[in-house]
């Protein structure tokens, strides 16, 4: 895994995002929310990542998107120790390739098998939701080769058909009404069956992450 601080705050309270499959840090580059430090992790081709930088922050918040749940899931259970006070999901689950709480795995493989430059794009234009958000989307579009993509892909596959979903109580979980990359109704399943809260969102499977993270977290601008 790849780690970014973004511009910004120096507050010693943290929003850790967990993106998504075939992201990086370009897409966050520009969000902040005031009285958070801001840092975005991404590409779980491995699970290696150095908390070294973690260890000055009071409070940490993670808001994870995507197949990103599932990572940082698994992240959070085997780092107790952080001070980990908020935990968020959007439009994601603990179950990335389950049929009824994810993404079916026969169509999961297919979309591994067949991954391609092209493949990736309609990915994107997907995830998006829409023509005009795919072209706002393209300002800031990942700078990944399919190679990358695929073990990111393969790893996240072969790491929860052996282990499982990880323990953790998420806090509550987002789910777009549009959402066209994880269906919104294997969310639900996932998300009611684990007991979560479950709020919904307008839009595709890409919130708008500006947006949400004034949904998800009390600001804390002037707070000491």
């Amino acid at each position: 895994m790849k780690i970014r601080f973004l511009h910004g705050s120096d507050s010693k309270r943290l929003i850790l995002i967990f993106a998504g499959w075939a992201m990086d840090c370009r897409p966050f580059d520009n969000l902040t929310y005031p009285g958070y430090r801001l840092a975005v992790v991404w590409d779980y081709a491995d699970e290696l990542f150095d908390t070294e930088e973690l260890n000055d922050f009071d409070e940490i918040c993670v808001l994870a998107w995507s197949y990103g749940v599932f990572m940082a899931s698994r992240f959070m259970a085997s780092h107790r120790q952080l001070p980990i006070t908020a935990s968020v999901a959007v439009n994601g689950t603990m179950h990335p390739v389950n049929s009824r709480y994810g993404i079916a795995p026969e169509i999961f493989d297919m979309t591994l098998n067949a991954l391609s430059e092209r493949s990736v794009m309609k990915f994107y234009r997907r995830m998006c939701g829409g023509s005009s958000a795919f072209a706002e989307f393209s300002g800031k579009m990942p700078q990944r080769d399919t190679d990358s993509l695929a073990a990111e892909l393969k790893n996240i596959s072969d790491t929860y058909r052996r282990d499982g979903a990880p323990e953790w109580n998420w806090d509550y979980a987002f789910i777009s009404g549009n959402d066209l990359v994880i269906p919104p109704e294997s969310q639900s399943n996932a998300w009611m069956d684990a007991g979560t809260v479950i709020r919904r969102l307008d839009g595709a499977h890409l919130p708008d992450f500006n947006r949400l993270l004034h949904e998800a977290f009390i600001r804390k601008d002037g707070v000491v």
